[in-house]
């Protein structure tokens, strides 16, 4: 089990960070473009990720989290 866990660690916050972050983002795109309601559904994960990002000293990370949020607001306005 340890194994998985230093796959993920390393896929989010290690050398891997920026592939995770853009196969998360398909996902969240992916959601808020396909279910109406996928966008309240990521829009705490992106915010607390966000979070993590900053504690970790991954600032850009950070940043781009933040921002895709504000994409999933912009979604979520224009599809109420």
């Amino acid at each position: 089990m340890s194994e998985i866990s230093e796959v993920f660690t390393e896929l989010f916050y290690g050398s891997g960070s920026w592939l995770g972050i853009l196969i998360l983002l398909s996902i969240i795109i992916a959601l808020s473009l396909k279910i109406k309601w996928g966008a309240v559904l990521m829009l705490p994960i992106v915010i607390f990720l966000g979070i993590e990002y900053i504690t970790e000293d991954l600032l850009w990370n950070g940043l781009i989290m933040f921002f895709s949020g504000i994409f999933i607001l912009i979604t979520m306005i224009r599809n109420k």
